[in-house]
């Protein structure tokens, strides 16, 4: 039998119909994805992962349910790292923009740069008075302790996000439960 990524030539001298995966008896027969021409079908990336089950056990509407542990726990712990990076990314974008906007002397009066000031004051306060913030002519500021509020959170952020993962690690014994159950579908 050949693995081979690609049909076998049917002018090869030691090409047969033998050399085609037969159809296993008893088992249903999936259909065959046209891209995955030339493979086994038990090496179809499609049906990897899926628990074959005999003819008659399908007609009879039962099924095996696979519980994986570790894959709820992998998929709660990619959850809880895609909330952390989103609300600390967007506190360091509204940071980020309080710099900028207070480098660029931007009118305090102003709804949104008012909004802003008012919305990242309570991130900044808890860093305020840890240095001077040298000011210009022009009423531009170099705000160091929003500076500071930004390394500070991104050093959380990255801490979350190691505890997170600490906590929701899979566990290394991997269990998994294979349940075979009736399918009420019919009734």
């Amino acid at each position: 039998m050949s693995y081979q990524p690609f049909p076998p030539d049917s002018g090869m001298p030691n090409y047969s119909q033998a050399q085609q995966t037969p159809r296993m008896a008893g088992y249903p027969q999936a259909q065959q994805d046209p891209r995955m021409t030339g493979y086994p079908q038990q090496f179809d990336p499609r049906m990897q992962g899926y628990a074959q089950q005999p003819a008659q056990a399908i007609a009879d509407g039962y099924v095996d349910v696979v519980k994986d542990d570790n894959q709820g726990r992998i998929n709660s712990l990619y959850w809880c790292i895609n909330v952390i990076k989103f609300l600390f990314g967007l506190l360091e974008v509204i940071l980020g923009l309080r710099f900028i906007l207070r480098l660029l002397a931007a009118n305090s009066y102003s709804s949104f740069v008012a909004i802003l000031y008012g919305v990242s004051y309570p991130f900044v306060a808890l860093f305020q008075g840890i240095f001077r913030d040298p000011s210009f002519s022009n009423g531009s500021v170099i705000e160091a302790t929003t500076l500071i509020a930004m390394i500070v959170y991104a050093l959380v952020a990255w801490g979350a996000i190691v505890f997170a993962k600490i906590v929701l690690a899979p566990s290394l014994s991997g269990s998994r439960r294979i349940t075979t159950t009736r399918n009420n579908h019919y009734s």
